[in-house]
This record gives structure tokens, sequence and C-alpha cells, in this order.
């Protein structure tokens, strides 16, 4: 999605007079409700741009473009188009961007942007090579790329989940919601844990509002079933490695109704928490939570501030 599909998504929401929750929102409240409360309530989080993410943008525009091509028009022309160009020409764009967003203070080296850039050619030229294992023609339909997600809460008609379906597919008689990740050695099994929510959310979500994105068709008459699938981008693999090393690693989490209960369950317990019945956020302390081997410390912002959350008060669950 690009910041400006972001923003009026957000906008749309707020002329509604309610509150929005994305999934990344509720993520960071499920790792750590301290954390939460810092960067969402007090808004102590700094804003940093980082390569990380023009890379995880610029990949995401480059496959949904390859799909958009495929489906639209034919294969060959989606595999005959130059992506070392596209690739580049899009992280350029992307880091031009967020430079001006930062001032004009460059946040990272020339040297770091090539390497990005190389490492996701290789990417791109697997997909192309193997992409006939992910993705065919062959009695299947593009329904949308970057479909937005408006959905009321069950507990809260005021808090409302936003987000964006980065490919939808109609095969066969099934409907397939595939969210594109990048990574740089892949997802470990802590981490599917961590994320495989995300898309939980989305197929609940498509199922009961399936008639908002597409007015004129019935879910009934064209699937029998949603599935839903990460698809995840390596930048690194094992050279030395004994086994075949891929670049692209598929998970499909569990996603039956036990799961899909369960996720609901735990988002609707987020929201009865973090938010009044007017839909705003309630004002408390909440617990710090750093997760075995300190897990959800790692990557926060807060962790060496001793003053916001310190060390003694934060629990391993």
């Amino acid at each position: 999605m690009n910041q400006q599909e972001t923003k009026d998504l957000y906008n749309q929401v707020y002329k509604m007079g309610k509150s929005s929750v994305s999934y990344s929102q509720y993520n960071m409240f499920k790792r750590c409700p301290k954390q939460w409360q810092l960067q969402y309530l007090e808004k102590r989080g700094k804003w940093e741009p980082t390569i990380y993410n023009v890379f995880g943008n610029a990949m995401h525009m480059c496959i949904q473009l390859f799909l958009k091509t495929m489906y639209d028009k034919t294969v060959k022309e989606a595999e005959s188009m130059d992506w070392p160009k596209i690739l580049l020409e899009t992280m350029k764009k992307e880091y031009s961007e967020e430079v001006e967003k930062n001032s004009g203070e460059h946040f990272s080296s020339r040297e770091e942007l090539s390497e990005f850039c190389k490492q996701g050619v290789a990417i791109l030229d697997e997909f192309r090579k193997r992409r006939g294992q992910y993705f065919t023609k062959k009695k299947t339909e593009l329904l949308g790329i970057e479909l937005p997600v408006i959905a009321e809460t069950n507990v809260n008609p005021n808090v409302v989940l936003i987000g964006f379906m980065d490919v939808v597919l109609k095969e066969h008689d099934k409907i397939k919601i595939i969210d594109i990740k990048t990574a740089t050695t892949g997802w470990t099994d802590y981490k599917k844990k961590q994320e495989g929510d995300q898309l939980r959310l989305y197929k609940r979500f498509f199922a009961k509002h399936f008639k908002r994105i597409f007015p004129n068709m019935l879910l009934s008459d064209i699937a029998k079933d949603v599935e839903v699938e990460y698809f995840i981008l390596k930048r690194k693999i094992w050279e030395d490695s004994d086994f075949p090393q891929r670049r692209i690693q598929i998970y499909r989490p569990a996603n039956g109704t036990p799961s899909l209960n369960k996720t609901e369950r735990n988002f609707n317990a987020f929201v009865s928490e973090a938010f009044d019945e007017k839909g705003k956020r309630i004002k408390k302390e909440y617990r710090a939570v750093s997760g075995p081997g300190g897990n959800n410390c790692k990557f926060c912002p807060f962790k060496t501030d001793n003053d916001l959350c310190p060390k003694e008060n934060r629990k391993l669950v």
C-alpha cells in the first residue's frame, strides 16, 4: 500500500466518527501492552525511516506488479519485464520519499542500498524461475490487490479494524488471501506464532464483509472456502547449507474455525481492555511483558529507557 492510500483509509474511518485499529497496533499490544501504551496512548515513539521499510515496500510493489501483469495480460509479458531496473527505480523512489519526510537527512548508504537491491534481484530471479509453483493462471482469477479492510469490531462498534489485503485470488472454488512479507533469513517458529493472527483476522473479516468489497457478487456463488497464506521473501540464504535453500518461504497458519474463534477472542479482549465504549483509548498503566528470552524487548525503542519502562517491572508473560 502507498502512504496516501493508508492516509485515505484512516480519514475514512475518522469521518465515520470511529477509532481505527491496525493489525500492527493489536500485535504490539499482544506482545507488550506497555509498549502499546508508550507508542499509541502517550505517543512517545519517534518515527524513523529504515532501509528495511524501503526494501519491503519496493518488493511488495514488484511482486504485485508482476501478478497484475500476469493475470490481466500474459505470463510471458510479466516474465519479460526488466525487473532489476524496475526494482532499482522503485527503491530509489521509495528512498527519496523517506529522505524527504526525514527533513532531507539520509539514513542509509549507497553501498547498503546496492546490497539490498542485489538481494531483491536474486529474489525476483528465483520468483520468475519458480513462479509456476506459487501462481498459475489455470482456473485462477485475480480479484484484487491492496483491497482495503474496514470492519467494526464485535465488542465495540466505535472501534474499527483497518488494513489492506496484499493479494486476493480466486483459485478454482476457493478464495486465497495472500500477505507479502520480507525477512532477512525467513520466519522462525516464534515469528510464525507472533504473526499468524493477521491473516486469521482478515479471513474472518473477508467472510463477514465480502459484500462491502464486492457489492455485485455473493461469496457463496464463487467460493466454498477462504484460504490464507504468507508469501515470505528472504534477503539472505545459507550458502554453505547441505540442503537446497530457497529465497521464498510459504507459511499457511492454522485458520479453521477454532483458530479463527481464538484469534477473534484475543482481538476482542484487546479492544475491551484498551478502549472505552466511545472508542477512546483508556489511559492507565499497562503491564510490561519482556517475553521468553527478552524477545519482546530486542527491537523495542523504549528498552533502554528505564524511566519510561523500568526493567524490574518487565514480566515474562
